[in-house]
């Protein structure tokens, strides 16, 4: 009888976890590693089989317009604050997706991450969570998982773990991911993205973030190749239009880049 009724939970977890499922995640980190300033945001991960999407609600939403329109209408700007992850669990691949204006790049993340897990448990929300410790990106990482949902899986490339990560955290405390919501039988992953795209190295990254820096206003001047046959207005915050000042914009654009230089991937630190 117990193992009439193990088999039938086995299947029914089988069943419920093959669909698409989506877990949100409460974000919070420190872009600017010097100063005390935090950010927060939601983010989403969408798991079907074996596959998931690691992304904001912002990004999720423009995929699932440009799944059914073929429009782009996300065109972040630079190369910092970028944590689109794709994950393909049974090939044992994740792929960091970059975006900057129009222009998307692929990036193998080859690093594994050697959990040790510690017979440490807690309880976090409705979850009893187990300790695990683990390194990646040059920052050594704490994490809290459960069990009782048969994902293994988390946010951003973290996976691995024998149950879903509720809740994890770097030692220095400047990257904070914790898990505020869980829906289940959603209906799309929206992989709409992780076709066709360039696919580069740490260093190729390294130098478009440094031509990016150089002069990051570069396709919005009108003699820019991406810009030709293009008029493109420019407007203050009360929509009256106004005379660019690149040469002010560059030099603010540069100093906030320098002073929040604090990525996920310290390893990957770009020296500007």
């Amino acid at each position: 009888m117990k193992k009439a009724l193990f088999i039938l939970t086995f299947l029914y977890s089988c069943l419920l976890f093959s669909q698409t499922n989506t877990f949100v995640y409460e974000m919070k980190y420190k872009p600017c590693q010097e100063k005390d300033s935090t950010k927060m945001q939601n983010m989403i991960l969408d798991f079907s089989n074996s596959k998931s999407i690691f992304r904001s609600s912002k990004e999720k939403d423009s995929d699932s317009i440009l799944a059914y329109t073929k429009k782009i209408t996300n065109y972040p700007l630079g190369f910092d604050d970028q944590f689109y992850i794709i994950k393909d669990l049974s090939q044992k691949k994740v792929t960091k997706l970059i975006q900057n204006s129009t222009d998307t790049y692929t990036i193998n993340i080859n690093e594994s991450i050697d959990w040790k897990i510690d017979p440490e448990v807690v309880k976090i929300g409705d979850y009893s969570c187990q300790k695990a410790m683990g390194n990646y990106g040059g920052r050594e990482w704490i994490a809290f998982f459960t069990s009782k949902i048969s994902v293994l899986d988390g946010p951003y490339v973290f996976h691995g773990l024998p149950g879903l990560i509720v809740k994890l955290y770097d030692t220095n405390k400047q990257y904070d991911f914790s898990l505020i919501q869980v829906k289940k039988g959603n209906s799309d992953l929206y992989d709409v993205r992780n076709k066709k795209n360039l696919n580069i190295s740490w260093n190729n990254l390294e130098k478009l973030s440094k031509q990016y820096y150089s002069d990051p206003y570069a396709n919005m001047k009108p003699n820019s190749a991406s810009n030709i046959n293009r008029q493109v207005a420019f407007r203050d915050e009360n929509g009256k239009v106004i005379e660019p000042d690149f040469k002010g914009w560059t030099k603010s654009k540069q100093n906030k880049i320098k002073s929040c230089n604090n990525p996920i991937e310290i390893n990957h630190k770009i020296n500007y």
